[in-house]
């Protein structure tokens, strides 16, 4: 009887210390396997991290490169002269977009407008419109050489629309058309407004 009561104590014993080494075991794997887990989400971490540093990096050159380009290609400016003008100026390489405009109210004065005829330029595209209600309004176009190359006289009541369209084909044009143009408005007691414009292709 007591070998009998020995006998499954002993086996008691050795399924709880069984037991108690597979709980044990099993534990460890649990824990290495959460701890792989995070040192796998660890790393992804870094990998999104670094992903979207490069990501940003790459926007910053790319936002500084257009940057440069808008500022190389597209520059705009825009001035005031007297009253209630408006001038605004551009380019891209070789093309120029050049207007003004001017509301006129009984106004006596000479302005020159000037601008620059690129040495790639092929044709150029001049237009002048005026208005006038009263009093004088002249405007004359000088090339570079400050030869004239024109003169328009608008009196009261006239309208004038004007076109001039020339083409820079060989290198004596380039000489004689490539460089600082101007225009040059005199107005004497004038009601009425002006627009001038310049395109080179």
């Amino acid at each position: 009887m007591k070998k009998n009561i020995i006998s499954l104590l002993l086996c008691f014993l050795f399924a709880t210390f069984t037991s108690g080494i597979f709980a044990q075991g099993s534990e460890d794997k649990s824990k290495k396997s959460e701890e792989q887990t995070l040192q796998e989400q660890q790393q992804q971490l870094e990998m999104l991290q670094e992903f979207m540093k490069k990501n940003m990096e790459e926007q910053k050159e790319a936002l500084e490169k257009l940057k440069k380009e808008s500022e190389k290609w597209s520059k705009e400016k825009e001035f005031f002269y007297g009253n209630n003008p408006h001038v605004s100026s551009g380019y891209h390489g070789s093309n120029i977009s050049f207007i003004i405009r001017k509301s006129l109210q009984g106004t006596t004065s000479t302005q020159d407008y000037p601008f620059t005829v690129d040495t790639l330029a092929t044709k150029l595209n001049i237009n002048v419109r005026a208005k006038c209600q009263k009093g004088i309004i002249l405007v004359q176009l000088y090339s570079p050489r400050k030869k004239k190359i024109n003169s328009i006289a608008v009196n009261p009541t006239e309208d004038l629309s004007w076109n001039q369209v020339i083409r820079i084909v060989t290198k004596d044009d380039e000489k004689k058309y490539a460089g600082k143009w101007f225009f040059r408005v005199v107005t004497k007691d004038a009601e009425g407004s002006y627009t001038l414009s310049v395109t080179t292709y």
